[in-house]
C-alpha cells in the first residue's frame, strides 16, 4: 500500500449533511436518517449510507449531500 492511501473500511463511520433532495430520496424509500446533529450533519456507517443512496447516486443525479462525505481522522487511526 502506498503512503498517501488510507484503508476505509464499511464500518467506518461516516458525516453528511443530507440536502432536502437527501431526505426526499429516503422518505420515498421509507428509511429514516440518523439523527442529525446541531450543525445538520448525520452519521452512517458508511455500508448504511450506500446501501440507502447507491443506486441513487450516478452522474447527473442529484446532489444528496451538502459538500460529500467526511470521515474523522481518528475513525482512521490517523
Amino acid at each position: 500500500m502506498d503512503s498517501q492511501e488510507i484503508n476505509v473500511s464499511l464500518n467506518h463511520a461516516v458525516k453528511v449533511k443530507l440536502t432536502p433532495e437527501g431526505y426526499s430520496h429516503l422518505h420515498r424509500k421509507g428509511t429514516v436518517p440518523p439523527e442529525a446533529d446541531r450543525e445538520g450533519f448525520s452519521k452512517w456507517a458508511l455500508w448504511q449510507l450506500f446501501e440507502s443512496f447507491g443506486e441513487a447516486i450516478s452522474i447527473g443525479s442529484p446532489t444528496y449531500f451538502e459538500g460529500g462525505i467526511f470521515i474523522d481522522r481518528h475513525e482512521l487511526g490517523l
